[in-house]
């Protein structure tokens, strides 16, 4: 279980308290006055403002924590870390909306997440055994058809029902395609998850092993025709 409180221990003057965990886990609001009046600095790091934008889309718990910690981060944090400049400039908005623009706007800075999957360490935690076999015999199977990637959690603003809509079409069409969906079960999904464990292809054309290796991840995308985002 999160905790929702995370109490900064020894944090003063000249220090820079960077906060990388997600919004229901990060430091009351309290707590982060108190750390700036030490004299200490507050960074943020953001994903994205999808709990404020597209609230309906996300566990219900997220959408109503987010726009709270923002509130709160807003007055202590000068200083942000995000994702992308779409993410950037959607929080710069959102800060405006508060009365924080100008000179008072935050400093966003972009800093894309690392995908270099040219040097990788073996990866922890091992994922389940049951999984190994199936993506191993995917990626040589796709070898001789084209193989569609679709990587990330279920859930709705990745519109996985679209992509099965899609896949549908296409395997009309092209009879020796794959599917491969990485990405464990997220939230609001019941009846995306349902349809993939019922589907038809699923162990033949349609593949969702759930958990996969960071190699098996690297060898998967070297082998896609195309990836889905």
């Amino acid at each position: 279980r999160w905790r929702r409180t995370l109490t900064p221990a020894n944090v003063g003057a000249g220090d820079t308290l960077l906060l990388l965990a997600p919004a229901w886990a990060a430091p009351t609001a309290g707590t982060l006055r108190r750390v700036t009046t030490r004299g200490a600095a507050v960074v943020g790091l953001i994903h994205d403002l999808l709990p404020v934008s597209d609230a309906d889309t996300c566990d219900p718990a997220t959408a109503r924590w987010f726009p709270r910690w923002l509130d709160a981060m807003l007055p202590v944090a000068p200083r942000w870390l995000s994702f992308s400049q779409a993410t950037r400039t959607a929080l710069l908005a959102y800060a405006a909306q508060r009365g924080f623009d100008g000179a008072a706007a935050p400093q966003v800075t972009v800093v894309p997440p690392g995908s270099d999957f040219s040097v990788l360490h073996p990866s922890s935690p091992i994922p389940h055994p049951s999984s190994l076999p199936a993506v191993e015999a995917l990626i040589q199977s796709a070898l001789s058809g084209p193989l569609f990637l679709c990587v990330g959690t279920i859930e709705p603003r990745k519109q996985h029902a679209v992509v099965l809509d899609a896949f549908e079409q296409v395997v009309q069409q092209m009879p020796d395609a794959h599917l491969l969906l990485v990405g464990r079960a997220g939230w609001r999904c019941e009846a995306v998850v349902q349809r993939i464990e019922q589907h038809p292809l699923l162990g033949k054309r349609l593949h969702w092993p759930k958990q996969v290796s960071d190699e098996q991840l690297a060898a998967a995308y070297r082998c896609a025709t195309a990836t889905i985002a």
